[in-house]
């Protein structure tokens, strides 16, 4: 296992991201192009986003939504990859049948509730 991932409980995890009102919320990461203070905060998908997202799954990958503090517009899908600590963002949100990067960005750090 890579060691910038690390899966907590989720008492272990309450006081480790940004709290939400969200049922959904799974834990954080970090991009190494990020600054050191940006925070993904990460979500379950939901029945909808399994059905349009759930196909595009790599091996060792699982897709999350995120939100950061920085951009409150919505959230985004990410594709984080817990074997090796890469996050593959979405391409292009503007065409019907989005694509992950296939070239992934090194996390300093994913931490994921189990």
């Amino acid at each position: 296992m890579n060691e910038v991932v690390r899966f907590f409980s989720e008492r272990e995890a309450y006081n480790l991201c940004d709290k939400s009102d969200s049922d959904f919320w799974i834990g954080n990461f970090n991009a190494s192009t990020w600054s050191f203070g940006s925070v993904g905060v990460l979500f379950t998908l939901d029945e909808f986003d399994q059905k349009m997202y759930g196909h595009l799954v790599r091996k060792d990958c699982t897709i999350y939504r995120y939100k950061t503090r920085e951009w409150h517009m919505g959230s985004f899908i990410i594709m984080l990859n817990h074997k090796n600590g890469r996050a593959y963002f979405v391409k292009d949100y503007d065409v019907d049948d989005i694509e992950f990067e296939t070239k992934g960005i090194k996390c300093r750090f994913i931490n994921i509730i189990i």
